[in-house]
C-alpha cells in the first residue's frame, strides 16, 4: 500500500499500464485529446484497458466539449474525466456519471482559493500544478495545506519532474501525479522507468 494516493498521468501503452498498476496506483489516465506528443493512440486504448486490473482508468482531455467527454465516456466505459485548467466551468458544470479530476495552476496571477470555492460544486478532485522547487516556507504553502484539509487535492508538477518528498510531506494532499512521460523507451515496447523509482520507494509504505 502507498502512503499516498497516485494519479498516473499520460500513459500511452501497455508496457505504462502494467508497471503503474504493478505499483499499486489508485488512477492511471490517458490523454484522449488528440494530436499531442502524450495522446494515446484511441484504437489501442480499448485493448489497454481490457488488461487494467486494480486502478480507475481516467480520461484526460484539454479544452475538451462536454458532448466530447460525455461520448468518450461512453465509448471507453471511463472511470473519471480529467480537464485542463482552461476548460470552463460551464463545460462541467451539469455534472457526468463519474468524479471529475481539474488542474489548477498555482501562480502569482491566479487567486488559488477563489479558483478552488468556485469549482468545487463541479469537482471531486483538483490538480494543483506546483512548480518543482515550491517553496514550502512562505504563505502560499499555508494556504495550499489548507485547502488540503478541506478539498481533495492531488499535487502535480509544471514539469514533467517528480515531486520533492519534502513538498509531499509539507502540504499532505489527498494524492499526487506520476508522468509516465519521464518514462525511457530503450527499443520497441520496451522501456525503462527507471526515474520513477525514486517516487515510489518514498511512497512505499513501511508499515505494510
Amino acid at each position: 500500500m502507498l502512503k499516498y494516493k497516485v494519479l498516473a498521468s499520460q500513459l500511452t501503452s501497455l508496457t505504462d499500464a502494467r508497471f503503474f498498476a504493478a505499483h499499486g496506483v489508485d488512477w492511471v489516465s490517458f490523454l484522449l485529446t488528440p494530436d499531442y506528443d502524450s495522446s494515446v493512440d484511441l484504437k489501442q486504448l480499448p485493448e489497454i484497458k481490457n488488461w487494467i486490473e486494480g486502478p480507475a482508468v481516467i480520461g484526460q482531455f484539454i479544452q475538451p466539449s462536454k458532448k466530447e467527454i460525455e461520448e468518450a465516456i461512453v465509448l471507453y466505459d471511463l472511470e473519471g474525466i480529467w480537464v485542463d485548467a482552461d476548460t470552463s466551468l460551464e463545460t462541467i458544470q451539469d455534472g457526468f456519471s463519474v468524479p471529475v479530476f481539474k488542474e489548477v495552476w498555482v501562480d502569482s496571477e491566479n487567486n488559488l482559493e477563489q479558483t478552488i470555492e468556485w469549482s468545487a460544486p463541479f469537482v471531486d478532485y483538483f490538480i494543483l500544478k506546483i512548480p518543482t522547487d515550491f517553496d514550502t516556507s512562505g504563505e502560499q504553502a499555508q494556504n495550499i495545506q489548507a485547502l488540503c484539509d478541506t478539498f481533495e487535492i492531488i499535487l502535480d508538477t509544471v514539469e514533467t519532474d517528480n515531486l520533492n518528498p519534502n513538498i509531499i510531506n509539507n502540504l499532505l494532499p489527498t494524492g499526487i501525479v506520476a508522468n509516465a512521460t519521464q518514462a525511457k523507451e530503450e527499443a520497441i515496447g520496451i522501456k525503462s522507468f527507471e526515474a520513477l523509482e525514486p517516487l515510489f520507494e518514498f511512497l512505499q509504505d513501511e508499515t505494510d
